[in-house]
């Protein structure tokens, strides 16, 4: 009697565990969880022009294992959404300040007085010592960039 290739027994092996695996719901989740779960967690969603072009954009700020990032989403013609740019901010503790009275964790507001609005976004180090991280909307470079002029 002839023995079936090695190739055959291996597919054949694989085939069973992937049917157990699928066929077990906690494996199944546990899989699922471990691999598609980004832990992204939005913290604030707010809605500026941040150009002065006629066109409202969605900012974001998101929490993740490792850091807070704030990322702006330009509007497209069908009504949906593009990611603009992202950046990271330098602190992994979301941060609340307060702006005209009432408490935000992200805001846009023209620091500069060029008409344009630069984007808040209130951090704590690792040392709960605060930081207002101002983020400035680059339109040469469709980048975000931190805000190096001076705050009011």
């Amino acid at each position: 009697m002839k023995r079936p290739p090695i190739w055959f027994i291996l597919t054949l092996v694989l085939f069973i565990f992937s049917v157990f695996l699928l066929s077990n719901q906690s494996v199944r989740l546990s899989l699922n969880q471990a691999l598609f779960n980004s832990d992204r967690k939005i913290l604030s969603i707010i809605t500026a022009d941040v150009l002065k072009s006629g066109h409202v954009f969605r900012i974001l700020k998101i929490l993740t294992p490792n850091n807070v990032t704030v990322e702006v989403y330009s509007p497209l013609e069908d009504g949906g959404w593009a990611l603009w740019d992202k950046l990271e901010l330098p602190d992994r503790n979301d941060g609340y300040f307060t702006l005209f009275g009432h408490a935000t964790n992200l805001a846009a507001r023209d620091l500069d007085s060029d008409g344009k609005p630069e984007i808040l976004a209130p951090t704590y180090d690792k040392d709960m010592n605060p930081h207002l991280n101002a983020i400035k909307l680059n339109i040469e470079t469709k980048k975000l960039e931190p805000y190096t002029g001076d705050m009011p």
